[in-house]
């Protein structure tokens, strides 16, 4: 997705997420479906990892783990549309809970925060309108713009102070 050095854009992650289950299916798939088969374990696993292994089970079904992700990319695209209406916020989170719950489900190692997206984003899609208003989107897009921006080879902040003057 990230082309060169650097990290992949604002923009190019909203774009790779509407899409990151067709990478998947086409990953995982036999035969054009995905087997309801357990993933294999890792072969080298240390000894601790093997104790710890024997206390908490992953599910590792690859149809489990893609229909959460179905879920998630489903949630994430109605969520991060340029207009959202109150259903459609009602429907995109509910998405995101059933993908958390389904991974919570499944003993998958999530983050610390990784329910609060899913559950109390909802209330701040109600107040403030869609994601794109005012999540980070428009930032990256408008740093990128400063870093497009001709500066005819000025620096030590020539740039900035005329920038700064003509606002």
């Amino acid at each position: 997705v990230a082309r060169g050095a650097g990290s992949i854009k604002a923009d190019q992650w909203r774009s790779q997420i509407t899409v990151f289950f067709v990478g998947l299916f086409y990953a995982w798939e036999i035969d054009g479906e995905i087997p309801d088969n357990l993933l294999a374990k890792n072969p080298d696993a240390s000894e601790e990892e093997l104790e710890e292994i024997k206390t908490v089970q992953m599910d590792r079904s690859l149809r489990r783990h893609y229909e959460a992700v179905i879920q998630f990319t489903a949630g994430v695209r109605i969520v991060t549309s340029n207009s959202i209406s109150p259903n459609e916020v009602s429907r995109g989170c509910k998405a995101l809970q059933l993908a958390a719950q389904s991974w919570a489900g499944m003993h998958c190692h999530l983050v610390p925060y990784f329910h609060y997206m899913a559950s109390h984003l909802e209330p701040q899609f109600l107040k403030h309108g869609p994601m794109a208003n005012w999540w980070t989107f428009p930032y990256e897009r408008n740093n990128g713009f400063l870093g497009r921006f001709n500066h005819n080879g000025h620096s030590g902040g020539e740039i900035e102070g005329k920038m700064m003057r003509g606002w």
